[in-house]
C-alpha cells in the first residue's frame, strides 16, 4: 500500500479502518470500512468522516510514483494502435494464441518488415504469439492498456513483458521497478495461468549517455529485487547479448539510433527465448 490512513474511534465512531491506495491505476482501488452506529451520527459528523477519506485519497495521489498510475496517451494513433490491439485480442482466443508480448517500441517493431518481421513470420508467428507491442510506451501506458481489455478474450500459456526504457527520462530508477512491478501483478491478476517472462532492459546511447550508465542500475534491481517478489515470474537477460565487452551497444543488433534492434537484434531475442520453451513447435 503507498498510502494509508486509520482511524480508530474518531468523532463518534467506534470503529472505522479506512484504506487508501493507488495501487496500480492511482484510483481509490478500496475502502473496506466497519462503522457502528452510524445511523446516529449527525450529517456534520458524516460530513467530516467523508472529507477525511478525500483528504487521505489527494494526499496519496500527490505522492504517488506516476509510473503505476494508468493513463491513455492522448495522441490519436495511440488510441488507434491500442483499437487494433483490442482487435488482436478478440481474434487471439479464435486462433489458440501461445504466447503474447507486451511492450513499447522494441516490442512493436518486431512486425516491421526491415526490423523483426523476418523472424516473427519464420520463428514466432508459427508458435502461435501475438504482438501487442505500441511505441513510445511508458509503464502507465502499458497498464492502461492491460486494464482496459488487451489482456481479454484469450488465456495465453506464456507472456513476454519489456517495459522501461522510456520511463529512464522521467523517473528514478526505483519508480521504474515499481511501475514494471506493477504491470507484472496486473497480468498475474488477469492471466493466472500463464507463464509470465519479464526482460531486461535493452542498451540504448552510447557511453556518455547517462541513461545507458542507467540501465544496467534498473537491471540489477529487476533481477534482484523485482523477482524476489514476484518468484513465479521468470527474468530474462537479453541485456548482455546486445553490448560489447566495453558494455556498449553491439552495432550487430543494434541500429544507428543506439536503440532499436536490426533483424539480427530479433533473431538474437528469438534464439534467447526459445531457451525458456518460445519457440515454434
Amino acid at each position: 500500500m503507498l498510502g494509508g490512513i486509520s482511524i480508530f474511534a474518531w468523532d463518534g465512531i467506534t470503529t472505522a479502518d479506512v484504506r487508501l491506495s493507488t495501487g496500480h491505476g492511482g484510483w481509490c482501488q478500496s475502502i473496506d470500512r466497519s462503522v457502528y452506529n452510524l445511523g446516529i451520527l449527525g450529517l456534520s459528523r458524516a460530513m467530516k468522516f467523508i472529507s477525511l477519506v478525500l483528504f487521505g485519497l489527494v494526499s496519496t495521489l500527490a505522492s504517488a510514483n506516476d509510473a503505476i498510475i494508468p493513463v491513455p496517451r492522448a495522441d490519436g494513433w495511440w488510441k488507434e494502435l491500442h483499437e487494433r490491439n483490442l482487435r488482436r485480442a478478440e481474434q487471439a482466443g479464435a486462433h489458440q494464441i501461445r504466447v503474447a508480448f507486451y511492450g513499447d517500441s522494441i516490442t512493436q517493431q518486431w512486425e516491421f518488415e526491415n526490423q523483426g518481421l523476418p523472424v516473427w513470420k519464420s520463428e514466432m508467428a508459427t508458435i502461435p504469439a501475438e504482438n501487442f507491442g505500441i511505441g513510445g510506451d511508458l509503464t502507465q501506458y502499458l497498464l492502461w492498456r492491460l486494464q482496459n481489455g488487451e489482456l481479454e478474450g484469450f488465456y495465453p500459456e506464456k507472456v513476454v513483458v519489456l517495459i522501461g526504457t522510456n520511463n529512464l527520462q522521467y523517473n528514478p530508477n526505483p519508480e521504474i521497478i515499481e511501475g514494471i512491478a506493477a504491470v507484472l501483478h496486473e497480468i498475474q491478476l488477469r492471466q493466472p495461468q500463464a507463464q509470465l517472462y519479464v526482460m531486461s532492459l535493452t542498451p540504448r546511447g552510447d557511453a556518455r549517455d547517462p541513461l545507458h550508465l542507467r540501465i544496467a542500475q534498473v537491471n540489477l534491481l529487476l533481477r534482484d529485487r523485482l523477482i524476489a517478489s514476484f518468484p513465479s515470474v521468470t527474468y530474462v537477460d537479453f541485456y548482455s547479448r546486445l553490448v560489447t565487452r566495453e558494455g556498449l551497444c553491439n552495432r550487430q543488433f543494434i541500429l544507428d539510433d543506439l536503440l532499436h534492434f536490426s533483424t539480427a537484434g530479433y533473431r538474437e531475442e528469438a534464439k534467447l527465448l526459445a531457451q525458456y520453451g518460445i519457440k515454434k513447435p
